[in-house]
């Protein structure tokens, strides 16, 4: 937890991985509640979305700042995990369905304001908690794993609730600075207010659905550095495939052209973005069907994915034929 790629998944994978040994009972003290419902509740599919949704209205309304906190990193890091979900284009396990949670919009948004506002509208940096007491949150449950203070996770919790939206899009980009030129994309330190770590900026964008001028020329540029480590590319090429346009397809031909990118280039992310373009990508298919027999595949959700895509490439390249070229030559 202590250096992150995304900021809301590195507090989810941190907890997670904790909870192996733990026995999963709900207890029935109030505070202890809210941390069952962090580490545990979120994650067991034995407990009803309704439940789930009942604890975070009411945690949300809560007097106590510290059960408030509890929900909203449970949200956060709940959010972080299926993020990865979306970034290698698989479906979730489980489906909170926290958007239906009433009222939530209107009460985020206020955690927000007066958060923002009493920080002189600057993203405040995320200092860990002293070795006792992170030793007695992780081992005492004395706490929750939350990043503090917690509003400064709303950012990308409400991108993922509320997509589309134009307060919500607008905060995203007063809370994350645009990534300065040079970056590793790597682990940053800090936050979300680092400009060398685009992760929060770039998932808040994709999962917010947001394609504005500006976030597609952040994408393009971010994807035609060849620094930029496999990780963000996977998110970047995940983002110009969902979120279409001319520059971004043009990206995605140019790096799978080159593959020259320092920490690998991601061929069949790639080539599974080209495809959505259909037939505006039709030109691309020699270039997709060479690269994706040269590709090695990174684990074991690509080698399915070039499994696949080998077979939707035969079928896209007889409904295109007359529109190939070849643009190796």
């Amino acid at each position: 937890m202590m250096r992150s790629t995304i900021v809301f998944l590195s507090a989810v994978l941190f907890s997670c991985s904790i909870l192996g040994d733990e026995k999963k009972v709900e207890p029935e003290a109030t505070l202890a509640r809210y941390i069952w419902l962090e580490r545990d509740g979120m994650y067991d599919p034995k407990v009803s979305n309704g439940k789930i949704h009942d604890m975070i209205s009411t945690g949300l309304r809560h007097a106590d700042p510290e059960i408030v906190d509890c929900t909203i990193g449970a949200m956060a890091k709940f959010i972080g995990l299926t993020m990865e979900s979306r970034i290698n284009g698989t479906t979730p396990k489980l489906d909170r369905r926290l958007q239906d949670v009433p009222d939530t919009y209107d009460i985020l948004m206020d955690i927000w304001v007066k958060g923002w506002e009493k920080a002189g509208g600057v993203l405040p940096e995320f200092n860990m908690p002293e070795e006792k007491v992170l030793k007695e949150i992780i081992e005492e449950r004395k706490g929750c794993l939350t990043f503090h203070p917690s509003w400064t996770s709303l950012p990308h919790v409400m991108a993922h609730l509320f997509p589309g939206d134009d307060r919500v899009y607008s905060i995203i980009w007063k809370a994350f600075p645009e990534p300065i030129s040079g970056y590793s994309g790597g682990f940053a330190d800090g936050t979300g207010n680092d400009p060398s770590n685009p992760l929060p900026l770039l998932s808040a964008l994709y999962d917010g659905e947001f394609n504005n001028s500006r976030d597609r020329r952040i994408r393009v540029d971010l994807l035609l550095d060849r620094e930029t480590i496999y990780h963000t590319a996977q998110l970047l090429v995940r983002s110009l495939g969902d979120l279409r346009s001319d520059e971004g397809l043009e990206a995605l031909a140019t790096v799978l052209q080159h593959d020259n990118m320092k920490y690998g280039t991601p061929k069949i992310p790639i080539i599974e973005s080209m495809i959505k373009y259909e037939g505006q990508a039709a030109e691309y298919i020699p270039l997709m069907q060479e690269s994706l027999e040269g590709a090695i595949p990174l684990n074991s959700t690509e080698r399915d994915l070039k499994i696949t895509l080998r077979e939707r490439l035969v079928h896209f390249k007889k409904e295109y034929a007359e529109q190939i070229v070849d643009p190796l030559k």
